[in-house]
């Protein structure tokens, strides 16, 4: 619950709700993210991720910090 509570703009949900309607051979995906406030979030802190900082999922094997220099090294060639 690291993610819900951190997140700055409340974009972690407690439960999954339909994120992607109508998808051919598939019907819905549900997630626990509201994508567009997670997208807002991301474009004005530049990369956000604190929910993937955070998690203690990701605290293993440094994989914060090696996801956020791929992305940057993407950007920034």
């Amino acid at each position: 619950m690291r993610c819900v509570k951190n997140c700055p703009g409340n974009a972690i949900l407690n439960q999954k709700i339909v994120n992607v309607d109508n998808i051919e051979g598939i019907d819905h995906i549900k997630t626990c993210k509201d994508t567009m406030k997670c997208f807002e979030q991301f474009l004005l802190k530049y990369s956000c991720s604190i929910c993937m900082k955070i998690c203690p999922f990701s605290a293993k094997n440094n994989n914060y910090y090696m996801l956020k220099d791929k992305f940057a090294k993407k950007l920034n060639p």
